[in-house]
């Protein structure tokens, strides 16, 4: 399901999100890319700790693309 190509009447959508019930710690949801060409888009639920200690690693921040 392309939600990227979708128009739910208020226009493409420019992000997908699971929803706030489904925010458990260490859930990734994966969704084809805005951009297309292979693109994913991740949306990655961790606790606070946890993601400052990602967000503080370089080699996986130079692979991050924010929208």
């Amino acid at each position: 399901f392309d939600v990227y190509e979708t128009d739910f009447g208020l226009g493409k959508a420019e992000t997908v999100l699971a929803g706030y019930c489904n925010k458990d710690d260490g859930k990734v949801t994966a969704a084809p890319g805005r951009e297309g060409c292979g693109s994913v888009d991740l949306e990655v639920c961790l606790k606070s700790a946890f993601m400052n200690a990602l967000e503080s690693d370089e080699d996986f921040m130079s692979f991050v693309n924010f929208m």
